[in-house]
């Protein structure tokens, strides 16, 4: 192999604490099972090493390893030289890629080697310019060098790696051995000769001469015993030991010693170690020569890295002979011996088992399995490679690692040379530290860097000098090292071995150390750090210093960083500076006092005398931080809120001063005078006020002066104003401030910015629920920003219109919202389609507009429309008898001109309307037009062809719409005896329907007409359902189907509400509905027409895909609650919601910290219905996450609980939550209503469980 002639030179770790760390990684590595990678090795050392990193204390290395004590003295001799490991030194050039000669040449040895030896291995780069070479190819070769090294096996926990040219040391150590080596010497070696007679003796460069002599340093320079070369190569062996010889023979002994020398042999002597097996493997091409990189043919060596396809390719190109079988010791058959060698490398055969076992064959034969061989045990080092190579930032800490090993090794044993040879030395037999870069250098070099690769190499190398000058205790440039440590922990880089300079920083003298000192303490350490400990006894020191830039520091970090014993600890000095007589050291005691309570709690009531004192102080400054102790005080101690009242008048002076004063220019802000400061008081005083009417009293007038003097041209004067309105909504104001607040508002909804147009949307809908008079003012804005470009703004606004709406508005609103569905984007139609619903839904007028408005949406957005909204329409007609006829002419109106368009919900719609009411269509049976309607002229033969073309709709939904349109035909065929020939024909055409439901619907239906007036009977008109009874269906009964499943949430539900002390009911926070009360019993009519279907039908015949099973008689009917579920197979859906009721009467449910919970009442339905909106507000500083209210009722109750708007709380009452509970007193009248809540919560990361009964309902609910 073309390696610096075979030898190597290898990371060495000879000092206490290096070596001593090795030998520990090595018992470590020994006790786990698994390999170690170096302390140093920053990113994911696993992944190179399959085991986890460990760093070990010189103190601990010593105790684990004392024969590393021998390893400290480079070139000692006697004892302590017999107390360590011989040391083997070998390396590889970088030139082209690894092939299969470096492997089992060297490679595969120092695995072996690992075991019994302090070994070091290195890339030998600087050997490889020797010759004409590409320097970008030679960066990336010395990197895959190093990969594949340790994909071979050699673990960095049990051997050293590093690159030559990171060690400076060769190259001046060659230089002096230079001056002592006759050149004659370096003509005698073979390769000089080859080489120049290759390259041209005029041509070839010094280094080709003279690099025997740096190899010969390489050896060397680690003091190394034993040295694995191959045959080719003793005589570069021979040559470092000459030069050895000589040095001690001229410099050392006495001479040495009268130098002042520690060791006076200079240069340890070292041997040979030449394996006996696989040393020398010669080309494919040509048997007698060596397998070498720099071959002009690929094909005369296997590198590490060839695919399969290319080794099997050259293993059968390889030269041979014609002799039959296979030799080993033949001379004349030199490449058979080659092929028999390597065979027996891979195989780990012994040389009679291999001829055993291939002697015999030929080589058309032998080379497809030598090939497979090779294949076989290359594929695992492949992949190991692979993986080393993906984490370049891992492979450069290792080798920084080891560079900086090396360099205390190398420079040890160069320092005592050149003192023996007369030069002087200032190392102290230690390796100078490099110099590292300045920090805009570091930074300038980053920001050159073009790959990830580059920037981790600067980065690497500029770690390994950081390391190295930290060791050495310089605090010359400590500052200016901290300083590119934290620029190295920004980028992303591990930089934990400088904590402890921080902590020397902080703890000098000099302001500048200590202000780097401090920066870097914030950056690089948090709470959680151990190490964050030893700075307490400084952070105290500090506080107490005369210099208040020097106190302002140590406020500032313990502000950013403490933890709750640093906290504890330092608290008092926080208490004694807040009433410093400096301004400065006030503002920043208060801010730091906010972080201490944060952490220690315990300690507010010391803390609560001394902020209200800050509010008479003269600085801007100082004011801000006090007011923004005394939120932080009100978030953590509710009741502060009450002590804290009587300074209402204070902080209104404050305010009213603010804006009414002069212009300020140190705290003008776009013309506002200090808007941070008035945005904080005006925060303070939202907390004050509420739940007192006295304190909002006393802020009125200066919130009224906020409001009309803060000029809204300006961003800073936006959030002032904003700001004012969230105080106004939330104190116990006046009609009119509520007015002015909400004005403000709709200055907003017209202005450019789009974020403060969707924060006065936000605003307004939690406005409404208090003011709803004052919004509607601004409806007409509010529907031009549902029209908005900003799809944010288009949601938070129809949200808003949602709670506008009414029944005096309804008609003009929906009217709008149609016009917009037309033109609306596609992704914001889903959201207006279910909103208009729902309104028409709840607010319609009359039953003829809902129908009407209903049938709109369904052609304009039918893809959109839910089957809840489809199911309430029907439900509405079926109980309006006298609005039959229209019903089925705006349907048939509606299919027949948007048929091509129409999606599955009109068609079903429609379709149901034309069979349960086609013959109203005809002749005169549909009555009187009503007011308005536009006549329509339809034949029976139309409507049967207008349902014969939904049959056969192949568009979205073409099955279930089929099926209606064979429900719809059955049904008319009694009612229509001309066209029941057709209607028969055509149902019977889907008799042989792929569809199963379709074909079981064909086929009984065929079979129900053959019954005569019995198919009559059951194909007559759905009676009238009674809502109530279709609502309570949708609910699980005891005794149902539904019930039945629903078993294992009644019992949670029981579990509950044993443990809240009640026996009831029980809905929890997205628990399904708790059963309402039992039905009313249906007519006699309708069990016997329900019983007659079940008898004939045996049974679910006519239940399509998820239908249920008919119930008994006693039951309400399911077919009867829910036509589309009876008759079409649909399944069963919620009940239309009912139009709400006017607003009711607010209850005070709980409040407690932070957390109040109000229940604004209305009635339901019925006497009996209560509907609860329940609001959630929290008043603290700290949002409140993860919150659920569980309620309990009592057993003659039924409580069904809505999923709550959201399961966040944001802090100082910004924004409310809400969540609907529908409840049924069976005993109303009788029994009053009861509630116990279970509310849960999480405040900064700590759970809450809170309990309360709730009673004191007004009467009547």
């Amino acid at each position: 192999m073309s390696t610096c002639s075979g030898c190597g030179v290898a990371q060495m770790q000879s000092t206490l604490t290096a070596a001593a760390a090795r030998a520990v990684g090595r018992q470590l590595a020994g006790a786990w099972g698994g390999r170690l990678l170096p302390a140093a090795s920053r990113a994911r050392p696993a992944a190179l090493t399959g085991a986890r990193s460990v760093s070990v204390s010189a103190a601990q290395a010593a105790e684990a390893a004392p024969e590393a004590a021998a390893a400290a003295a480079p070139g000692g001799d006697g004892a302590a030289a017999t107390q360590r490991r011989q040391r083997v030194l070998s390396g590889v050039q970088p030139t082209g890629s690894l092939h299969l000669g470096n492997y089992l040449g060297a490679i595969r040895n120092w695995v072996k080697l690992q075991e019994e030896y302090d070994t070091f291995f290195c890339v030998v780069d600087l050997h490889a310019i020797t010759l004409p070479h590409e320097p970008k190819e030679l960066l990336h070769s010395t990197h895959a060098s190093a990969a594949l090294y340790i994909a071979c096996g050699i673990d960095p926990a049990k051997a050293s790696i590093f690159v030559q040219s990171h060690v400076p040391a060769h190259a001046e150590l060659t230089w002096l051995l230079s001056c002592i080596t006759p050149i004659g010497w370096l003509r005698k070696m073979i390769q000089f000769k080859e080489k120049s007679k290759k390259a041209g003796a005029e041509e070839v460069g010094t280094g080709l001469l003279t690099y025997p002599v740096l190899m010969a340093a390489d050896i060397l320079l680690y003091q190394t015993d034993l040295v694995p070369v191959g045959e080719d190569q003793r005589q570069h062996l021979e040559l470092a030991r000459d030069i050895a010889e000589r040095t001690n023979y001229l410099y050392g002994g006495k001479k040495a010693k009268k130098m002042g020398c520690k060791n006076t042999r200079l240069l340890k002597v070292p041997e040979a170690l030449i394996p006996p097996a696989g040393a020398r493997v010669m080309s494919l091409q040509d048997g007698t020569s060596k397998m070498s990189k720099s071959a002009e043919s690929d094909l005369s060596r296997v590198n590490l890295l060839d695919p399969p396809d290319v080794i099997v390719q050259k293993v059968k190109r390889a030269k041979t002979d014609t002799f039959d079988g296979l030799e080993w010791d033949n001379p004349e058959r030199p490449e058979a011996r080659n092929l028999l060698t390597i065979y027996q490398c891979v195989t780990g055969m012994t040389k009679e088992e291999v001829l055993a076992d291939v002697g015999s064959l030929r080589w058309g034969d032998f080379k497809p399995r030598l090939a497979d061989a090779l294949v076989a045990h290359l594929q695992p080092i492949q992949a190991r490679y692979a993986e080393v190579s993906s984490d370049e930032g891992a492979l450069d800490a290792i080798l920084a690692q080891g560079a900086d090993a090396a360099n205390e090794q190398a420079y040890a044993t160069l320092d005592n040379v050149k003192m023996a040879m007369g030069f002087g030395t200032v190392h102290g037999g230690r390796r100078p530290s490099r110099m590292t870069l300045r920090l805009r250098d570091l930074i300038k070099q980053v920001r050159q860097c073009k790959t990830a690769a580059e920037e981790r190499d600067v980065v690497a190398k500029e770690s390994a000098a950081l390391r190295q000058a930290f060791k050495e205790q310089d605090g010359t440039y400590r500052h200016r090292n901290v300083a590119k440590l934290m620029y190295i922990h920004m980028l992303g880089y591990p930089t934990h071995f400088g904590q402890m300079e921080t902590l020397k920083l902080i703890a000098s003298q000099g302001f500048p150390e200590k202000r780097v000192g401090y920066l870097g303490l914030m950056i690089l350490l948090d709470e959680r750090q151990e190490v964050l400990m030893l700075v307490t006894n400084s952070l105290k020191n500090d506080l107490n210093s005369r210099n208040q830039y020097t106190v302002g520091l140590a406020l500032c970090a313990l502000g950013n960083i403490c933890s709750a014993e640093m906290a504890r600890d330092l608290a008092p000095e926080v208490e004694r500076l807040l009433a410093s007589q400096n301004p400065y050291l006030r503002k920043k005691a208060a801010l730091c006092a906010s972080r201490v309570l944060r952490k220690v709690p315990d300690m507010l009531e010391s803390f609560m005398e001394r902020a209200p004192g800050l509010l008479e102080d003269r600085s801007h400054s100082v004011l801000l931080a006090g007011v923004t102790l005394m939120l932080d005080i009100c978030a953590q101690a509710p009741p502060a809120v009450e002590a804290f009242r009587m300074h209402v008048p204070l902080l209104c002076k404050l305010l009213r001063s603010l804006i009414m004063g002069g212009f300020t220019p140190d705290y003008d802000v776009g013309g506002i005078n200090d808007p941070f400061l008035q945005v904080a008081i005006l925060r303070l005083l939202r907390l004050l006020g509420r739940g007192s009417a006295d304190a909002s009293d006393a802020m009125s007038d200066v919130l009224a002066q906020v409001a009309t003097n803060t000029d809204s041209a300006r961003n800073a004067g936006n959030a002032i104003l904003y700001e004012c309105v969230q105080t106004i909504m939330a104190v116990e104001s006046i009609g009119g401030l509520r007015v002015l607040a909400v004005n403000i508002l709709g200055r907003f909804l017209s202005n450019k910015d789009n974020n403060i147009r969707y924060v006065a949307l936000n605003t307004l809908a939690r406005v409404v629920s208090v003011d709803a008079a004052a919004v509607q003012r601004h409806r007409a804005t509010v529907v031009e920003c549902v029209k908005d470009a900003d799809i944010s703004i288009r949601r938070r606004a129809l949200e808003l219109v949602y709670a506008l709406v009414n029944e005096g508005n309804i008609r003009t609103l929906t009217k709008e919202l149609l016009d917009y569905l037309d033109v609306c984007d596609a992704e914001f139609k889903p959201d207006l389609t279910n909103k208009v619903c729902l309104l028409v839904q709840r607010y319609a007028p009359d039953k003829r507009w809902y129908i009407d408005s209903l049938l709109q949406v369904l052609v304009q957005a039918g893809a959109h429309v839910k089957d809840d909204a489809c199911r309430a329409l029907i439900l509405l007609v079926v109980n309006a008898a006298q609005l039959h006829g229209y019903a089925v002419r705006a349907a048939y109106r509606a299919l027949s001109q948007h048929q091509e368009a129409a999606q599955p919900s009109l068609l079903m719609v429609s379709t149901w309307c034309l069979g349960e009411y086609g013959e109203l269509l005809v002749g005169a049976e549909g009555g009187k037009l009503l007011e308005g309607e536009a006549p329509v002229s339809a034949s029976e033969a139309e409507v049967v062809g207008l349902l014969d073309a939904v049959a056969q709709h192949t568009g979205p939904g073409a099955a279930v719409c089929r099926e209606y349109a064979l429900t719809a035909l059955a049904k008319l065929a009694p009612k229509w005896p001309g066209s029941a020939d057709r209607i028969r024909a055509l149902v019977a055409a889907y008799r042989h329907s792929p569809q199963l439901e379709v074909q079981t619907r064909s086929v009984e239906y065929s079979r129900l007409f053959a019954h005569g007036p019995i198919g009559a009977q059951v194909l007559d008109h759905i009676p009238p359902v009674e809502e109530t009874a279709y609502d309570a269906s949708l609910e699980p009964t005891e005794g149902s189907a539904a019930g039945a499943a629903a078993s294992s949430s009644a019992s949670a539900a029981a579990d509950l509400a044993a443990l809240l002390g009640l026996d009831a009911g029980m809905a929890g926070m997205g628990a399904a509905p708790v059963a309402g009360a039992p039905a009313a019993p249906p007519a006699a009519t309708q069990a016997s027409a329900v019983s007659a279907l079940a008898d004939l039908l045996a049974g679910d015949l006519l239940g399509g895909s998820g239908g249920s099973a008919v119930p008994a008689p006693a039951a309400q009917s399911a077919a009867a609650a829910d036509p589309l579920a009876g008759l079409f197979g649909a399944p069963a859906a919620p009940a239309p919601a009912a139009p709400a009721a006017a607003a009711g009467p607010t209850l005070a449910a709980f409040q407690k910290g932070p957390l109040t919970v109000t229940f604004q009442l209305s009635r339901g339905p019925t006497p009996a219905d209560t509907d609860i909106l329940a609001v959630y507000s929290n008043s603290g500083g700290a949002p409140l996450e993860a919150f659920a209210l569980q309620a309990a009722v009592p057993k003659q109750m039924t409580l069904r609980l809505e999923a709550a708007s959201s399961v966040a709380l944001p802090p100082h009452s910004s924004g409310a939550v809400t969540q609907r509970l529908h409840v049924h007193n069976a005993l109303h009248g009788q029994k009053a209503l009861v509630m116990r809540l279970r509310i849960s919560y999480s405040l900064e990361g700590q759970a809450v469980l809170e309990q309360a009964e709730v009673d004191g309902f007004p009467a009547g609910y």
